[in-house]
């Protein structure tokens, strides 16, 4: 495991140094179609995807590269990118397949609480256009 978390700062460097971080950074502008918001979201997703595959001090350390150049090219503060990041990484328990007794009680039924959170933000955020609400804490 050490050898894994070792192996992710060099990985890390190396997404921040080949310009692969930028060129994640763009798909990920692609898909959020150039709003701060869905960019945090997707950014999110992907965290919490590579999570799930590796540790996640690694999947920290691979994605603030990127976290870094989704603010940059979006022209915004990194802050809620960074805090999006570490909380992705340490979100792998809200999976089905995060931990053993997760997949046990979501087997007989869906995790409704889940959805309808989910459910609440994309309608909060398809109501508010300007956005003024959006990040009270971490302005964009």
């Amino acid at each position: 495991m050490l050898a894994g978390i070792g192996a992710s700062f060099a990985l890390g460097f190396a997404l921040a140094e080949s310009g692969a971080a930028d060129l994640l950074a763009g798909y990920i502008g692609g898909i959020a179609k150039g709003d701060p918001f869905w960019a945090l979201v997707v950014l999110y997703v992907a965290t919490v995807i590579v999570t799930e595959l590796i540790t996640n001090n690694a999947a920290g350390v691979l994605m603030f590269p990127i976290a870094m150049a989704v603010a940059q090219d979006g022209g915004v503060s990194y802050l809620p990118y960074v805090i999006c990041v570490m909380v992705g990484a340490s979100a792998g328990f809200i999976t089905p397949i995060g931990y053993q007794t997760n997949l046990m009680s979501t087997a007989r039924r869906l995790p409704l609480e889940r959805l309808h959170s989910l459910r609440h933000a994309a309608q909060h955020h398809r109501g508010h256009r300007d956005g003024a609400d959006r990040a009270a804490v971490w302005p964009f």
